[in-house]
């Protein structure tokens, strides 16, 4: 069982047929150990919805490690915490 927040990206290598029994994937995590993050009930924490946005919007454009160098960037640019 993965830990709590912990997202894995499974991508099958389906273009090369010779390659077929490998799969490669990349985990991702939402915060550092031994920190946490805050999540909205509807919309999920920042990091869900930086890379559901980011996915949704460059899926066809940009390769794996472009899009979660993009999601760091929306998740540390677009949002801001409202604490006192």
């Amino acid at each position: 069982m993965l830990p709590y927040g912990v997202i894995v990206l499974v991508i099958p290598i389906e273009p090369l047929p010779h390659l077929r029994q490998l799969v490669f994937y990349r985990q991702v995590s939402s915060v550092l150990s031994g920190y946490f993050s805050w999540r909205n009930n509807y919309d999920g924490s920042w990091f869900v919805q930086a890379i559901t946005r980011v996915f949704r919007e460059h899926w066809d454009s940009l390769e794996l490690m472009q899009l979660m160098t993009l999601v760091s960037k929306v998740v540390a640019y677009d949002f801001q915490s409202c604490t006192g």
